[in-house]
């Protein structure tokens, strides 16, 4: 016996002995085997301590416990930093001998503190598709892993959390202090799943709205499970959302891809108190000492098919009486609850829904309210039905109270309706209403104004249930507000020819409203007073008879002030008052300004009833307007004119004239800020129809002078505005038009190097780019240009002429004096005819064209004493002429071609002018005189480097080339 007792201590002490040690030899190996098992198999990061890994047989003795803590699961790519699962600890145990043969039985598995996150994006991609795409599997391997089975006992997990984000259809589920008992042999088809769980707090919302919100769900269910069939049937199933208690039993099925079901829920002894225990934010703590009375019931069943097509058909029961809820901070209870109503689908389609809510009561204190509903289908409403309520809005208020909200007033209702509504056959339900408010006050802590004496007696009717017998009065609305009081009345009948008579009357402070309904990018204060009355019916609008439109009354505004993200620079009204009668509305008076700009205005605006109701209706008007400052780039650019610093104002923005505005303005302007110009002095006559400005008569002053314009900007086409302007100036500023105007700067550069006054008749014509640059090479233009004294220095065009002569030519200014030019400009040049002008002591005569690229193309002849002439053009004529032209009394008359840019002009000599005044070119002359190419072509080439090189000395810069 004693020999028997310690073989057995040997054999006891040897298995404790491995049990220690295994674990301890193994470690690495194993560690190794997971590592391999995560990298072959997971596309995501794994994150674990080694070192919290535990592989033991000494807590379930014999049979082994793996377990590792601090274990997670983090996405990458797109999910990078997102964990999808991460767990405190996870323990398996499996049946020690099970190892050896070919069903691992798995005794328990849990997890501590588990949190699961799915998420799905818009595209599809969901964080839990993780897994690596596995090679082929040969054939054999597959029926030699098909024998493998796991039997799992019982699975625990403790402290859980689980959420779901699916953004492809909006919908979000949270479950928190998830705790979780189930069990079932999972190795067979067909079994029973026995589960227990416990959800502290539910949040379930679709398409924004949240449908359980932080409710607590219990659930003790029994599931059958079919495998082959994938058919669940539920047996001895309860449940409780907060302490809304309920049973369902029957089956749900997923054979293909549609689901098929037949499930009946009911509830179990449950009470008014359990059914408000569903509301989001009841089920507080302190909720047990509400008190509660009465008994209710519900059930229904879903039965049918749920598919792409198809839905399944349900019904709702629900069922209380005697009802009362008495929450304990409160005076008053909630009494004489009562509600009997049904919810019935038979087919499925949800048009076919039957809603019959035969009857709802409840007293709010002394405050009843009674209806009923009938509702036959959900596609012409077919529906009968009633309520009636009067409610002393304070004694609600201390029911229910809402934190910084303060409410007075009796308010009624009595509504029935009964019928059908059908907008295409013009039907409605016969309709029978009263609502009334008495002694109204409103009072918010956000918006501390209060809407006080607030009141108002409302009737609505249709009797037949045709929408052209509807009428609604409203008579008695009155609302004050910080001492300014609003009343009125209003009449609507006929909903098919809408037919009204309104009348309003008193005063608003708009500040006010402003501080009570504010508006987003937007400030306003002022006070409005109106008196107005209006009647008539919508088709008179139509057809324009106004003589059937009786609208009377006047309006004004005083000290209103305004800002906004559409308006920046803000507009203020000192005071404004209108008068209408049905034909027009007349602007007694406007004064006010927008930004920098002032305006007074008087006239009036006929069709403004038709403008109001149409789309597209024309409003006319006719007005004066009258103005010191008027600064149009605050309009065209959002910012106002600096004048110290023009130059640097924003690209300007095309002004769309509206097509459905016919006005005509008189209008008196000290000055207007355009661009980087200031026009002072304007008076004119302004008409804006059909998407164009008209001008008529506009006379300003402008650079030191005068300017009459009339003309058209057409913005009809807003992609390519146009305009057509006919110019009358006098003395305007040379220099000035040249820093001003980018069309004289593009066409004239000449000008920024002369001085004097120039006056014109000019007419122009040509689109506009978006940022109201003209298109040059859409320009069309002609007129007479006319300079009385000019002068320009240091220019390289007469630089380039005296290169050829004697004299310091290149030193003299260029003068015009009583010039007159006749000029036009199309496909993009401006052309000019000949004119005089003198070059120091030198005459001569200029035409041509410059190009919007700066190209020239001018002739410049001008007569010369022979004895002025350089030595190299004196050896060039002699050679043709055969005589020497510096020993002649005569003088030469000298043609040049002004070739090249403007900033890199190219003077070329052409040839003389005849006594007759026939030109000859210096070709020419060499065929006359019969002289041998080779040694024109010599002359040529030694007159070309002479030329080249007098240029030079002559004008001090390398300007341009001289050659012949």
């Amino acid at each position: 016996m004693k020999k028997v007792l310690i073989i057995l201590a040997s054999i006891i002490a040897l298995l404790l002995v491995a049990a220690i040690l295994i674990p301890v030899i193994f470690r690495d190996d194993i560690e190794k085997l997971v590592r391999k098992s995560i990298d072959d198999n997971i596309d995501a990061h794994v994150y674990y301590d080694p070192s919290k890994f535990d592989l033991t047989i000494i807590r379930s003795f014999p049979n082994p416990t793996a377990s590792i803590r601090d274990f997670g699961i983090v996405g990458t790519g797109v999910f990078a930093g997102d964990t999808l699962f991460s767990t405190g600890s996870f323990g398996i145990t499996i049946e020690l001998f099970s190892l050896f043969g070919d069903e691992y039985r798995v005794k328990s598995i849990v997890m501590e503190k588990p949190r699961i996150q799915v998420k799905v994006l818009k595209s599809g991609a969901a964080n839990y598709e993780i897994a690596k795409e596995a090679d082929e599997t040969p054939a054999d391997s597959l029926e030699e892993s098909s024998t493998f089975k796991m039997n799992i006992a019982k699975w625990i997990i403790r402290d859980g959390y689980f959420s779901y984000d699916d953004r492809t259809m909006d919908y979000e589920m949270i479950l928190d202090g998830i705790d979780h008992e189930g069990s079932g042999d999972l190795t067979l088809d067909v079994y029973d799943l026995t589960t227990l769980t416990t959800v502290q707090k539910t949040m379930v919302s679709y398409e924004g709205v949240k449908y359980l919100n932080g409710q607590k769900v219990w659930a003790d269910a029994i599931i059958n499970i079919d495998m082959p069939a994938f058919k669940f049937t539920f047996k001895e199933n309860k449940a409780s959302v907060n302490d809304f208690p309920f049973s369902f039993d029957g089956w749900y099925a997923m054979p293909a891809e549609d689901m098929d079901m037949d499930i009946s829920f009911a509830t179990d002894k449950a009470s008014i108190k359990s059914l408000f225990s569903l509301i989001p934010g009841v089920y507080t703590e302190g909720y047990e000492n509400i008190k509660a009375e009465g008994d209710m019931s519900f059930s229904g069943f879903v039965k049918g098919t749920y598919s792409e097509t198809s839905m399944p058909a349900f019904n709702i029961n629900l069922k209380a009486e005697n009802g009362m809820i008495a929450y304990p901070d409160l005076p008053t209870p909630i009494k004489n609850i009562a509600i009997d109503m049904l919810v019935d689908n038979k087919d499925g389609n949800i048009d076919n829904t039957m809603v019959d809510i035969k009857t709802f009561h409840m007293d709010m204190g002394n405050n009843p309210i009674d209806g009923s509903l009938f509702l036959r289908n959900l596609k012409d409403y077919s529906m009968k039905a009633h309520l009636a309520a009067k409610l002393n809005l304070e004694e609600l208020s201390t029911m229910f109270p809402m934190e910084g909200m303060t409410l007075k007033g009796l308010y009624t209702i009595d509504l029935k309706a009964d019928g059908i509504y059908d907008s295409v056959r013009q039907i409605m339900p016969a309709i029978s209403a009263t609502m009334n408010l008495d002694n109204g006050y409103i009072k918010t802590s956000e918006f501390p104004k209060a809407l006080e004496n607030f009141s108002f007696a409302s009737s609505l009717a249709c009797p037949t249930g045709k929408m052209q017998d509807f009428s609604m009065n409203v008579s008695n609305f009155k609302v004050a507000m910080e001492g300014d009081e609003m009343s009125g009345r209003l009449s609507l009948q006929n909903l098919v020819d809408y037919q009204w008579d309104m009348a309003l009357k008193g005063s608003l402070d708009l500040k006010t409203i402003s501080e009570v309904y504010p508006m987003e990018g937007m400030t306003y204060a002022g006070k409005l007073l109106a008196d107005i009355q209006t009647s008539g019916k919508y088709s008179d609008v139509e057809a324009g008879r106004y003589d059937k439109f009786p609208t009377s009354g006047t309006a004004a505004l005083q000290n209103f002030t305004y800002s906004g993200t559409d308006l920046p620079q803000g507009m203020t009204i000192k005071n404004a008052s209108v008068s209408m009668t049905p034909k027009q509305l007349n602007i007694d008076s406007f004064d006010g300004t927008v930004g920098r700009s002032d305006m007074k205005i008087k006239g009036f605006l006929t069709n403004y009833i038709d403008y109001v109701f149409q789309d597209n209706a024309l409003l006319t008007g006719k007005m004066t307007l009258s103005s010191k400052v008027l600064d149009v780039n605050e309009w065209m650019t959002g910012e106002a004119t600096e004048v110290a610093a023009a130059e640097d104002t924003v690209p300007m923005e095309v002004v769309e004239i509206p097509r459905n505005i016919d006005f005509e303005f008189a209008s008196t302007i000290d000055q207007i800020y355009y661009d980087n110009l200031v026009l002072r002095q304007a008076k004119g006559q302004l008409t804006v129809r059909d998407g164009v400005l008209d001008m008529s008569d506009l006379s300003f002053n402008l650079l030191g002078g005068a300017i009459v314009m009339n003309g058209k900007y057409d913005t009809r086409k807003p992609e390519k505005p146009m305009f057509d302007y006919a110019l009358n100036i006098k003395s305007l500023s040379i220099p000035q038009a040249f820093t001003s105007f980018s069309t004289v700067q593009t066409f004239a550069p000449f000008a920024q190097l002369m001085n004097g006054d120039f006056s014109t008749n000019f007419n122009i014509s040509g689109a506009l780019n978006k940022d109201m640059t003209p298109v040059y090479e859409s320009l069309n233009a002609g007129g007479l240009i006319e300079i009385a004294n000019a002068f320009m220095k240091e220019s390289k065009l007469v630089s380039g002429v005296a290169g050829y002569l004697k004299s310091d030519l290149g030193s003299k200014q260029l003068t015009l004096k009583n010039v007159i030019m006749k000029t036009r400009l199309t496909n993009g040049r401006a052309y000019v005819s000949p004119f005089d002008v003198s070059m120091g002591e030198q005459k001569a005569q200029i035409a041509g064209s410059i190009g919007a690229d700066g190209s020239l193309d001018y002739t410049l002849n001008t007569e010369v004493d022979a004895g002025a002439l350089g030595q190299q053009v004196n050896q060039l004529l002699a050679s043709l002429q055969g005589q020497d032209a510096s020993k002649a009394s005569s003088k030469v008359n000298l043609n040049f071609k002004i070739g090249g840019t403007y900033d890199s002009p190219k003077v070329i000599l052409a040839g003389t002018t005849n006594a007759d005044g026939t030109t000859t070119t210096l070709q020419q002359e060499a065929k006359t005189t019969g002289k041998c190419p080779g040694r024109c072509s010599k002359n040529r080439g030694r007159t070309e480097s002479a030329g080249r090189s007098r240029q030079t000395r002559g004008s001090g810069s390398a300007a341009g080339s001289a050659t012949t």
